[in-house]
């Protein structure tokens, strides 16, 4: 499970990272005392709960909450607090739950055993992606539908960067070399995303994309794919490599090439 906790006062966010870790031994815990840099921090990593106290200096924990949802809409905010006049703009926000200062691991056991939003088992990733061969992406073993094979290909790079910030002039550079970057291409672009954003949600798995300004990136950790185990070294997957990679594609064969001398690099180290 992957946790953050927010507070901007030092011993308080000591005692509360005290008793996450007591309550929770076995997650992934990471502590921030500015706001702003648990939203950097969110904006690159998966979360599954924020335990935010609510009443910070440059951000409050409810303005806090509210951007992480839009980063991570399944995530499972837990506000911590010795106040009570932020109730009613906390139950907007559909909080999992509440502890009070001074936080106890009792407190943290008791609020994550009733998360709103259940996190899925980190070796029972929903969303399963295929590079290998054609690119198919999965909800629970169900192929996702894309409406425009244009929108699928979208995905397709931004899985190929693998969680790199990528632009919309550098999508449409990828999706038409000779196309001219104007309006009418920027327009076709935004209904490819937003047709590509659509059938994500429509499978429950839109969480996996980030989206900022005028870029948009893959969130790695939020998805099982052969290609990223494959990175990870995963023996298994690299002996299921066979020099074919997202075929549909041309831009691909880059990263077929790399990885192909990577499997042939490895089978050279294993003889020798």
């Amino acid at each position: 499970m992957y946790i953050i906790a927010v507070d901007d006062e030092r011993p308080s966010l000591n005692v509360l990272t005290g008793a996450i870790r007591e309550g929770m031994p076995d997650c992934s815990l990471s502590a921030f005392s500015n706001p702003l840099e648990a939203l950097y921090h969110a904006q690159n990593s998966k979360v599954d709960v924020a335990f935010l106290d609510i009443r910070m200096g440059d951000m409050d924990g409810v303005s806090l909450a509210e951007e992480l949802k839009n980063l991570h809409p399944k995530i499972n905010i837990i506000f911590v607090t010795g106040y009570t006049d932020y109730t009613l703009d906390a139950l907007n926000l559909r909080a999992s739950g509440y502890v009070c200062k001074p936080v106890s691991a009792e407190a943290v056991k008791k609020e994550l055993k009733e998360l709103r939003h259940i996190p899925e088992s980190e070796n029972n990733k929903p969303v399963r992606i295929q590079t290998f061969g054609n690119f198919e992406i999965f909800m629970h073993d169900t192929p996702v539908v894309f409406h425009r094979n244009k929108a699928k290909e979208v995905l397709a790079y931004l899985v190929d960067r693998r969680g790199a910030t990528v632009t919309k002039k550098e999508l449409a550079t990828v999706l038409w070399e000779e196309r001219e970057y104007n309006r009418n291409t920027q327009i076709y672009l935004q209904i490819l995303i937003s047709e590509m954003i659509r059938a994500l949600n429509e499978a429950g798995a839109g969480d996996i994309i980030r989206r900022q300004h005028n870029s948009l990136s893959v969130i790695p950790d939020s998805v099982e794919c052969d290609y990223y185990n494959f990175i990870k070294g995963d023996p298994h997957t690299i002996e299921s490599f066979h020099d074919e990679y997202m075929v549909n594609y041309s831009w691909a064969e880059m990263t077929a090439g790399t990885l192909s001398r990577q499997k042939d690099g490895r089978s050279t180290q294993e003889k020798q």
